[in-house]
């Protein structure tokens, strides 16, 4: 991010938070703002800040603006992308089709990466956002995610339950998307809701 980029998302920031308090409550805190800059926002290439150690601890949540160029060409973001490629295989390697749930091949599975806290952990709600890409459906691919989850609880795999199925589809024609949810236990954590939003790709292609 450049300088007046930072401090233009500072000041949105802290006027955003005096649009959520009462008048009251602004007069009577004597340091109503955070520090920002420099602590949770940084003039820097998101992956250099993450190398250099300027993000001490786990990222939860990124807020931000799409960038204006088609792609990051920075070092670092060039650097990412390419042990990004080295975890995940190419098309033309072993993958493990249930990768919506678990990749038995790493931990990069979707609802996977939330139950061992390695996306949202200090979250207890989160949305995981589907694009369908072929002519199945919706319902067919819920029903399919719920076959592969019963399948890891009748391989007696101790971190998957059925109380890990989806529930509550919910479907939009006109917009073509739909709803779902599901929630999951976490070791040493709260529990994590997760809700499910998919869109339709397969008639806009």
């Amino acid at each position: 991010m450049e300088e007046d980029a930072v401090e233009l998302a500072a000041f949105s920031l802290c006027l955003g938070m005096c649009d959520a308090l009462e008048p009251a409550e602004l007069r009577s805190t004597i340091k109503l703002f955070p520090e920002l800059i420099g602590k949770t926002i940084h003039e820097s290439c998101f992956f250099e800040a993450k190398d250099e150690g300027l993000i001490k601890s786990k990222v939860g949540i990124v807020v931000g603006n799409p960038p204006f160029v088609s792609k990051l060409t920075t070092p670092h973001a060039e650097a990412a992308y390419l042990r990004y490629q080295e975890e995940v295989p190419p098309n033309d390697k072993k993958r493990d089709e249930r990768e919506y749930v678990i990749n038995a091949y790493g931990s990069t599975g979707g609802i996977q990466r939330f139950k061992e806290g390695n996306h949202g952990a200090a979250h207890d709600f989160a949305e995981m956002i589907g694009y369908v890409q072929d002519a199945t459906g919706f319902r067919k691919w819920f029903q399919t995610i719920n076959s592969w989850i019963d399948e890891l609880v009748s391989q007696s795999d101790k971190d998957w339950s059925e109380d890990d199925q989806l529930t509550q589809l919910t479907e939009d024609t006109e917009s073509r998307t739909c709803q779902c949810r599901s929630n999951h236990e976490r070791a040493g954590r709260n529990p994590i809701e997760l809700w499910h939003a998919w869109v339709n790709l397969w008639q806009s292609l």
